[in-house]
């Protein structure tokens, strides 16, 4: 998915082809749910849609302010 995610970001994507998902090979229900979401979001992630917690980074934690300093902005 981190792929697909960095694929979009490039903003260059313009087809996609999804090719080889046969869910009705699934062993059991849930083998069939699971390759039928996944293939979900590979397309999804490649159309924006990110993960939660995929969201820019802070590097510095910001200082917490004195009652003082707040009462004054």
């Amino acid at each position: 998915i981190y792929i697909t995610e960095e694929i979009h970001n490039t903003g260059l994507l313009s087809a996609i082809d999804m090719v080889e998902v046969n869910p009705t090979l699934g062993a059991s229900s849930e083998a069939v749910e699971a390759t039928a979401s996944l293939a979900v979001d590979v397309i999804a992630s490649s159309l924006g849609q990110t993960r939660e917690g995929a969201h820019a980074s802070i590097s510095v934690i910001p200082a917490v302010k004195s009652d003082t300093e707040q009462l004054c902005l």
